[in-house]
């Protein structure tokens, strides 16, 4: 919906459970790092950097990986391929106990993301962004419209208690 490149993905029963289907990438290519380093092209990747705003709306501290795994390439675009660590879950399924009683106005991520010290992985992709990126990355957020984060929250196949405090949440933040 921000114009930023993840795989088609679809709420799907499985196995008697709710799960996400995602589209399979052609010939991916990962930049894992076992090292704290990240590695080229993923640092300083403008692609990456002009979705920062929409990552941090979302709280997507998993952004990246661990690894440097959550970023997969394909056909010269580079995929975010696991958001779970974003909205009220962390990267392992545990809920964020301050998400949806978020109430400043800033959004910490915005610093978050961008040091070394709380996000080492995250920090590298995103801290050195221009200007310029920073605007293309502003415009991919303002796409973002509160009627379309309600729409989107409509259609996502949370149960229906969840959806009015994501929708809220969302749109404060």
């Amino acid at each position: 919906a921000a114009g930023i490149d993840v795989p088609n993905t679809a709420l799907i029963n499985f196995k008697g459970g709710h799960s996400v289907r995602s589209e399979w990438l052609p010939n991916p290519k990962t930049h894992k790092s076992n090292t704290a380093t990240i590695s080229p092209p993923l640092k300083g990747n403008k692609q990456l950097q002009e979705g920062f705003l929409v990552d941090a709306l979302l709280a997507n501290w998993d952004v990246v990986g661990q690894n440097f795994d959550n970023i997969v390439e394909s056909d010269k675009k580079f995929y975010r391929v696991d958001q779970g660590g974003a909205l009220n879950l962390r990267a392992q399924g545990k809920e964020k106990t301050d998400f949806h009683t978020w109430s400043s106005k800033y959004i910490g991520e915005l610093d978050s993301m961008t040091s070394d010290a709380e996000a080492p992985q995250a920090s590298q992709a995103f801290a050195s962004m221009s200007e310029d990126t920073m605007l293309a990355a502003a415009n991919k957020l303002y796409k973002l419209t509160d009627s379309k984060i309600s729409e989107l929250v409509d259609a996502s196949g949370l149960p229906p208690k969840q959806m009015d405090a994501m929708a809220n949440t969302l749109i404060k933040r």
